[in-house]
């Protein structure tokens, strides 16, 4: 959701979601937020992953004292992606100081099958803790 209201201590979720009508192979993101505002509790794998099957390998790694999060997937066989739209990771946080917090993508690489670099449009959440 673009805008996200939310109390201290409560827990809220942003979907990444994906539109794409190329094959992706593998992609990489870095969220960036204000850990002061919004402190990272985990990342889900979502379920447009499925269509590559069970064994998606799927990285996250979270630093909260910086306000980055690196979400990564790759597809297990590197000859075929995913294609379409879904969500590709659910991003948990709890509220923390009362302000405001932009949370969006910083840096974003993805690839096709044949090791074409994709390129892709992004939008921010903002949350706004009372």
């Amino acid at each position: 959701p673009p805008n996200i209201p939310a109390s201290q201590n409560q827990e809220f979720r942003v979907n990444i979601n994906l539109a794409t009508q190329e094959e992706i192979s593998n992609m990489s993101l870095s969220i960036s937020f204000d850990p002061q505002v919004a402190k990272m509790k985990d990342v889900t794998k979502g379920g447009f992953l499925g269509q590559m099957g069970a064994e998606v390998p799927f990285l996250k790694n979270i630093d909260n004292s910086s306000g980055v999060c690196i979400i990564g997937f790759s597809s297990p066989d590197v000859s075929r992606g995913i294609k379409g739209t879904g969500i590709v990771a659910t991003l948990i946080f709890e509220a923390q100081e009362k302000g405001e917090s932009s949370i969006s993508v910083a840096d974003l690489s993805a690839n096709s099958p044949d090791g074409k670099a994709l390129t892709f449009e992004t939008t921010q959440s903002r949350v706004t803790v009372r």
